[in-house]
């Protein structure tokens, strides 16, 4: 190729000055342009970037030798202008320097050498009016203190500073332009108006007004594959913030570009005095500012739920005669209360912190002699700006004899070294390990040598760990001297939203053994210093799950400690790091669980449920979506098994179940027991005698009123099984192997009772185990 007709590669400039050939609008642009214009004010940064069509969400951003530490605010100009302020470590001083953009996956989105730095105050050379000046700084001073958390109060008072100026927007450009090259435009944000049109196709839509709750959806018909990022405001006033990213199939779309429903809880504190009985709400997009709706009204009085609970609280302690009534409406007023999933992230800022730091009593001075080395992994796809959250994360939380102990498995770059070091100078016992090419059980075996009473806390890559987090640690260690101690997760992104919760169930040995479900734990270091040297050398999230897997068969059950809080957060933009669908990490993870089952002295094929990723096909191959079916064996001659089936009249439910036990059940040794409840159905009665006695089958009467204990144990009593199966007659066979299934965990050491996920003819769950307590006695799982 000609060097005429080369391009630059993305994200790379085309001049060997760093400059894009073309300005602003298509403009041209001048010899001394640069792509990005930098302004500073102290540690305060401001960078307006001219992205060509190359702008990323997400990416980090390095200023000569300077990471700028995430999160930081980004704010869409126009269609190529956006706006990323962010706080510096260290205050910018050079006039020239380096700027690099590099996105979550590497891809170099800018790299030029040299940038000018500007102060502050010439910024308002850049706009074309006092409006789009405004407009910009209020977006900054109305989001950066949510969204920075390095923010300071006097950034606030520079960037007003702006608007107070007498100096005119309208001046020449702070970089003059030759006379052969016209200067650049200068910039006008169009600042949205509830009468302006929407731009770029978007439309929305509210669907349900109930309370606080707003249900609706949002697209872009022009780009439909966008996901919109909203704002609610009441009265003027911020609310609560949703994505558009929910299944709505009623919209006329393909399946795969149908995500554009929202559901919001909005904030309570945005319903402020003077109190009103009718509110309005505005919608507007995060980037951009485009007002989607506006003038929505809002009928809402704060404080409706609190009197709502103190009326229904009186009546029950009052009103002894009104306890049953009360007690068949508290389901429903759970459900109308509990947060969706979608409004986790206002369920954290609002309801968890008050249980959060209500931390149980421990006896004086129990938790003194515990302390901790965290284990910060460093993987391939840690970047610099990631690894130096997590590192804050920690070192925030350690104790006096607390230590971190960072690992890298696979950086090359002398940076990563360079950082940890910077934090090990600040915590002296804390160290930095060089494992690439190390197997893991030498490593484990040193990061162990500590004095007693001590414990390793293993982070996953990418994971930062919540304020508070070892305090609960060492609480429930001192209340219940775990061994194993593992807590609940999130996933945090740069503007410190927190979204997709994994709450874990308390110890489950048996999921343990068909799924990673523990995420990080903490181990005695003990326990740690016994299994080192047999865990596998295996890659990052399956020598972890080794390692527990064989700790969790060391100890007793309650010694294997889960604590029902979040402890640790996944960064939005940190990539899943292992792909289970490689050979090598395949046969690892196959490994580690065939080797625990062997060790139970029991022969047990061991195979990767294939069927979650067949019928989930846009399911990633991770260690957190990995699962195995353990094909538990048969005793050599297979127990007696009486399927009692209980009945009244219903023929036509009564026959499919029992045909399709016939038909299907490949389990040979059984016999079904219907139990007819005084039917009086001519046709039922006539099939009933047809079938008695023929093919496995024996019917028996039960006379009586109904009592659905007394009609299953009538049947026990006359059963000759060694093993009883309870079969609701609606029921039909689906899976030949089912009852060998059943039997086959039935009969493994410790278990008394076992059942199988049940569906609707839908296909749809109708519950796949039972959860105690909810609705105020249980509830089935995951129903429909």
């Amino acid at each position: 190729m000609s060097e005429a007709g080369q391009k630059p590669a993305p994200g790379q400039t085309s001049g060997p000055d760093g400059a894009r050939p073309s300005g602003l609008n298509g403009a041209p642009r001048s010899a001394t342009a640069y792509p990005v214009d930098i302004y500073v004010e102290g540690t305060l940064v401001l960078l307006l970037w001219r992205h060509g069509g190359t702008a990323a969400r997400k990416f980090d951003v390095v200023l000569g030798k300077t990471v700028l530490p995430k999160p930081y605010l980004g704010i869409r100009l126009n269609d190529s202008i956006v706006a990323v302020v962010a706080v510096s470590s260290q205050p910018l001083a050079r006039p020239v320097t380096a700027c690099r953009f590099v996105d979550g996956t590497g891809n170099v989105l800018l790299d030029l050498t040299e940038s000018v730095v500007h102060p502050l105050a010439a910024l308002t050379a850049r706009f074309g009016s006092r409006e789009a000046l405004a407009h910009l700084v209020e977006r900054i001073v109305a989001h950066a203190p949510q969204t920075i958390p390095a923010w300071q109060d006097g950034y606030r008072q520079h960037l007003l500073a702006l608007l107070r100026t007498d100096t005119a927007l309208k001046v020449a450009p702070a970089r003059p332009a030759t006379q052969s090259t016209p200067a650049e435009p200068a910039i006008t944000v169009p600042v949205p108006t509830a009468e302006s049109p929407l731009r770029h196709g978007l439309v929305a839509h509210i669907d349900h007004v109930e309370g606080r709750r707003i249900t609706g959806w949002a697209l872009d018909r022009e780009s439909p594959d966008r996901t919109l990022d909203l704002v609610f405001y009441v009265n003027g006033v911020e609310a609560g913030t949703a994505p558009a990213d929910t299944p709505r199939r009623d919209l006329g779309l393909p399946d795969e570009l149908s995500d554009h429903g929202f559901s919001v809880y909005l904030r309570s504190d945005a319903f402020s005095p003077p109190w009103r009985e009718k509110h309005t709400l505005r919608v507007c997009t995060r980037t951009g500012g485009d007002v989607l709706i506006d003038g929505q009204p809002l009928v809402y009085q704060r404080g409706d739920e609190l009197r709502t609970a103190q009326t229904l609280g009186k009546r029950i302690r009052n009103l002894e005669q009104s306890i049953a009534e009360l007690r068949e409406q508290l389901p429903a007023a759970r459900l109308t209360g509990a947060y969706a999933l979608a409004d986790y992230d206002l369920w954290y800022r609002e309801v968890y912190p008050a249980s959060h730091l209500a931390f149980p009593e421990v006896a004086d001075g129990a938790t003194a002699d515990i302390h901790f080395t965290i284990v910060v992994p460093i993987v391939a796809q840690t970047s610099l700006a990631c690894l130096q959250q997590t590192l804050e994360s920690v070192v925030a939380e350690l104790g006096p004899r607390d230590r971190f102990v960072a690992v890298n498995f696979a950086q090359h770059d002398q940076a990563y070294e360079t950082l940890v070091r910077q934090y090990c100078a600040r915590w002296p016992r804390s160290l930095w390990v060089d494992a690439r090419g190390r197997a893991i059980a030498p490593l484990l075996s040193a990061i162990g040598k500590r004095p007693q009473p001590a414990y390793c806390l293993f982070l996953r890559a990418g994971e930062i760990i919540a304020e508070h987090a070892l305090r609960w640690l060492r609480i429930g260690i001192a209340s219940q001297g775990a061994g194993l101690i593992y807590a609940d997760s999130d996933r945090k992104d740069e503007s410190g939203r927190h979204f997709d919760p994994v709450l874990r169930p308390d110890f489950n040995p048996d999921l343990l053994l068909t799924t990673p479900y523990v995420g990080a734990f903490a181990i005695q270091v003990g326990l740690l210093n016994a299994l080192a040297q047999a865990t596998a050398d295996a890659p990052e999230g399956i020598w972890q799950y080794d390692l527990f897997l064989r700790a969790s068969g060391q100890v007793a059950a309650g010694a294997c400690l889960h604590i029902a809080r979040v402890l640790t957060h996944q960064q939005d933009n940190f990539p899943a790091i292992v792909n289970v669908g490689d050979r090598k990490t395949h046969e690892a993870a196959l490994g580690v669980v065939q080797r625990f089952v062997q060790s139970q002295s029991v022969i047990a094929p061991v195979a990767i449920d294939e069927d979650l990723y067949r019928h989930n096909p846009t399911l990633v191959r991770t260690v957190d979506t990995l699962a195995f079916r353990i094909a538990w064996p048969l005793p050599a001659q297979p127990p007696r098994v009486c399927i009692i089936v209980p009945t009244r009249n219903r023929r036509d439910l009564l026959q499919p179940c029992i045909d399709s036990i016939r038909r299907l059940t490949t389990y040979a040794n059984y016999d079904i027991l219907i139990v007819d409840h005084e039917s009086d159905d001519a046709d039922t009665l006539a099939w009933l005698a047809a079938n008695h006695e023929e093919d496995h089958v024996r019917v028996i009467r039960y006379r009586g009123a109904f009592n659905w204990s007394a009609i299953n144990n009538h049947a026990a009593a006359q059963s000759t099984g060694e093993i009883l199966c309870f079969l609701n007659n609606d029921t039909e066979v689906i899976s030949p192997d089912w009852l060998d299934e059943l039997v086959a965990y039935a009969r493994r050491p410790g278990v008394g009772a076992v059942g199988p996920k049940l569906l609707f003819a839908d296909g749809t769950v109708q519950h796949a185990g039972v959860v105690i307590g909810a609705h105020g006695i249980a509830e089935h799982a995951f129903t429909g």
